[in-house]
């Protein structure tokens, strides 16, 4: 409040390695080498002779790459107003460039804030705040999916005989990459990021009625994202080995080693924007011993967004970086559509008598563009009631050794869109291989995805039926706590796919999700802990949780009959998903050990112990035989277990 008050704040800053991975020296680097693969067939060993020769080469890539990195930091800040109007500005400017060249990341938020008391309990207030972000990297085929890692291995493993450049030219011999030869090519990758955000608030303290207050609040975001890859070709050199070395090279140029790299440049930008709209009014009051507040909200938001790709290979125009200095007639191009949005709105009411009988119901309402239309309003209730027993005055006078104590019990029903969006509507993608009447094949559309257009209208919420009990403990001066929670879940209309084989001429590879699964889960936890203090100014916690769950499938989508041991019905989830294979009683170590096993599975098989019909030697597994392969024209599962035949398949 008052003047305008500026502030600016800058800072400067080097960033550099204290310490490289210390490497072998070029001599040491070679009798490493010739000791490694002294029995090799392929390797061609460094005379003694060229061996003292690499004493006096010290090619350190990493080194002649290697740079501090520069950060510079900027911020500025305005603020002042009055009594009922404030206002904030601020912006930061920040730019890092990297170790290595043509890496760098330049960034850049603005902010601004204004706050009003419009007229006597109505207070208004916007912010808007904006991001930029330009992160530019070189980038290089053949480095793997981290190309700074990448280029940080090829400098620092390049043998130190071998020169990163001789009389100018990027070097070949003895390396996979040569990351200057990148560097020189001007091959990179930027990603340009920009958002904008706004949110707009509204309060009004209700004059006539105490306890009453509306708000309402609106934010939007919009964001652009562009990405390029730039990979051109480039060329490496292959030099003669000077003299009778093998390693060590001359200046003589050998052959020109072009690098494709890709060759292509690829441009993609994405846009995306998204509102909230919430409304709400809150009421708090007490009465004597009543205490009454309530929640009402409304809450709406929508998003959508496109973007689109290109991509052009072989260059025809060197430094042109647009899809024209490529083949372009040539190139791809794709783009993309999205949007969804929700309606929602909860009540709330709490009401505690005497601090000692406490309530909350809640209701929620909610309705999503994830499903079809006919199934998108969800109606979920919740109530708890809660119970303080410290504050009877039975528990005052019997049970003074508790300074709290509290039991409650919470019960409802939550629901999740958990679906994969739109899947009531059949997808296209265009298409040009139909045939009608003559040779060419006709454009046109074909039904996209794994479901060959099944729709599935009919989905709707996932939902769990929640019921959890609890009690709170609190003694020794409220220096010792208890919290002990049981807990049962129902969850049902468990969205899932359904396991059918369908005729291969039906083009449907699997279902669309259903709502057809159910399953239980229970379980407690539990928390213990104490507050001490040493002095006025020294405190300390301790604290343990316990805690268990589990649970079951009570119905599932499921390829196993029901004597299979991988039914899931029944099963606790923890169980999908565990490993399967075979018991094993070690290994066969000596021959006598192997003639007894034989002897034994004469005696009760009339064959020897094979693995896969396979005759077994010392050094094989000797696994137990635990039962046999199913009948499935009897009806059997796929295993039997329980029922030996003396053979060890392994399928």
């Amino acid at each position: 409040e008052g003047k305008l008050v500026v502030n600016y704040s800058g800072s400067f800053g080097i960033m550099d390695a204290t310490q490289q991975t210390e490497m072998l020296s070029a001599y040491d680097h070679a009798r490493m080498l010739n000791d490694r693969y002294k029995d090799g067939t392929d390797w061609i060993p460094i005379s003694n002779e060229e061996m003292e020769a690499m004493k006096g080469q010290d090619y350190n890539w990493l080194d002649q790459a290697w740079q501090p990195s520069l950060e510079t930091r900027h911020t500025v800040n305005l603020s002042g107003g009055s009594e009922k109007v404030s206002y904030f500005v601020g912006g930061t400017y920040k730019y890092v460039n990297g170790n290595f060249p043509e890496l760098g990341v330049g960034s850049y938020s603005t902010r601004f804030g204004l706050d009003a008391e419009l007229i006597k309990g109505l207070k208004a207030s916007i912010t808007i705040s904006t991001n930029s972000k330009d992160f530019k990297r070189p980038y290089l085929s053949g480095t793997g999916t981290s190309t700074m890692e990448g280029i940080f291995l090829a400098l620092l493993q390049a043998p130190k005989w071998t020169p990163s450049h001789i009389d100018g030219l990027p070097v070949a011999n003895n390396v996979s990459v040569n990351p200057f030869a990148m560097w020189e090519s001007e091959s990179f990758k930027q990603d340009v990021d920009k958002a904008t955000n706004m949110q707009v608030r509204l309060v009004y303290e209700f004059q006539n009625i105490q306890g009453l207050r509306a708000t309402a609040q609106y934010s939007r975001n919009e964001s652009h994202g562009y990405s390029k890859t730039y990979q051109v070709p480039y060329e490496l050199y292959e030099f003669y080995n000077e003299g009778d070395y093998n390693y060590i090279l001359s200046n003589r140029i050998k052959t020109i080693v072009p690098v494709k790299n890709n060759d292509r440049i690829a441009e993609s930008y994405g846009y995306s924007q998204r509102y909230q709209l919430n409304l709400s009014l809150n009421y708090n009051r007490s009465f004597g011993k009543h205490d009454i507040s309530s929640f009402l909200t409304y809450e709406q938001f929508e998003n959508n967004g496109y973007g689109f790709k290109a991509t052009a290979e072989q260059m025809l125009i060197p430094g042109i970086q647009t899809q024209k200095g490529f083949n372009w007639e040539a190139a791809e191009s794709d783009g993309n559509l999205n949007e969804g949005g929700e309606i929602g709105s909860v009540f709330r009411l709490n009401y505690a008598y005497d601090n000692k009988y406490l309530f909350e119901g809640t209701l929620r309402y909610e309705t999503t563009t994830v499903f079809s239309p006919d199934e998108r309003e969800g109606l979920f209730p919740a109530m708890s009631i809660g119970w303080v027993i410290s504050e009877e005055g039975f528990a005052k006078n019997n049970l003074d050794f508790f300074d709290f104590m509290k039991l409650r019990f919470s019960s409802g029903i939550s629901g999740f869109d958990s679906a994969t969006p739109f899947q009531y509507n059949v997808n296209y993608t265009p298409s040009s291989g139909y045939l009608f009447g003559g040779s060419n094949a006709s454009t046109g559309l074909t039904v996209q995805g794994k479901t060959n257009g099944v729709k599935s209208t009919g989905v709707s919420w996932e939902k769990s039926f929640q019921n959890n009990m609890g009690i709170d403990l609190k003694f020794l001066n409220n220096r010792f706590s208890v919290s002990a929670d049981a807990f049962y879940y129902y969850n049902y209309d468990i969205l899932d796919t359904r396991t059918v084989e369908l005729p291969v001429t039906s083009g449907i590879q699997e279902m669309p999700a259903e709502n057809v699964g159910e399953l239980q889960v229970w379980g407690y936890d539990m928390s213990i802990g104490y507050h001490g203090n040493i002095g006025k100014d020294f405190k300390w916690d301790i604290a343990g949780v316990f805690a268990f769950s589990s649970n079951r499938i009570v119905k599932a989508p499921t390829q196993y009959k029901s004597n299979d041991f991988r039914y899931p019905i029944g099963q606790s989830t923890f169980a999908e998903g565990r490993e399967e294979g075979y018991i094993s009683n070690g290994i066969i170590r000596t021959q006598e050990q192997l003639d007894q096993i034989n002897a034994e599975w004469q005696e009760k098989w009339g064959r020897n112990y094979t693995i896969e019909g396979k005759e077994v030697v010392v050094g094989s597994l000797y696994l137990q035989d635990i039962g046999r392969p199913g009948l499935s024209t009897q009806g059997e599962p796929e295993r039997v277990f329980g029922e030996p035949d003396g053979l060890i398949t392994i399928a």
